[in-house]
């Protein structure tokens, strides 16, 4: 049975991973804000996409709450299930 604590990750691999999970954490965060804030692009963008624009609010409000999830270990499994 292999273990975590016997595997050993290069620094580069190491960081890699901590730049691509920041970059879709911020890239998540944005878009929630971006839906909370309502600009006409993204108004626009969403309706396009089918979804009502009374919905907007509530969308920006769980990708904000599913993203804070998945950065916590304890709950990042549920939080990207959500996401």
């Amino acid at each position: 049975m292999n273990n975590r604590a016997d595997t050993q990750v290069s620094k580069r691999a190491f960081w890699a991973g901590w730049v691509m999970s920041g970059l879709v954490i911020v890239f998540f965060l944005f878009d929630g804000a971006m839906k909370l804030v309502q600009p006409e692009p993204v108004v626009t963008a969403t309706v396009n996409l089918g979804y009502p624009a009374s919905e907007i609010f509530g969308i920006g409000v769980t990708v904000l709450l599913c993203t804070l999830f998945s950065t916590v270990p304890r709950t990042a499994t549920l939080g990207a299930v959500l996401l």
